[in-house]
């Protein structure tokens, strides 16, 4: 895989909860290359 063009920003607020992050480089056909987010849900206050 080459050049990373799919990305996610976060900010520095929202880093505390970035769970993981996966790049799912096994999907062929496209210059794209899917990525999945995944967040902690905080508590309800």
């Amino acid at each position: 895989i080459g050049w990373r063009i799919d990305y996610f920003l976060v900010s520095a607020a929202l880093m505390p909860q970035v769970r993981d992050v996966v790049i799912h480089d096994d999907v062929m056909g496209s210059d794209h290359c899917p990525v999945t987010l995944i967040l902690d849900h905080p508590a309800a206050s």
